[in-house]
């Protein structure tokens, strides 16, 4: 038997895209990551971390990551 399942559609609002957007405009040392520029794995998990969103996908972080460009 499968455990329980995420909804198929989770809704972000606004104030969590601003927050993710900020993200986005910080370098990434800044929150510990060896790396110059964010990639979508990498902001994906900085989002959980932060508890901006309790779990997200990569493709979703990414489009979030280029709304911010």
């Amino acid at each position: 038997m499968r455990g329980p399942t995420l909804p198929s559609v989770i809704r972000i609002t606004v104030e969590q895209v601003c927050q993710v957007i900020a993200l986005a405009c910080d370098d990434p040392p800044t929150s510990g990551r060896p790396m110059s520029h964010w990639t979508s794995r990498e902001i994906a998990e900085e989002i959980v971390t932060r508890g901006i969103v309790a779990h997200i996908a990569l493709r979703h972080a990414a489009r979030l990551l280029h709304l911010s460009c």
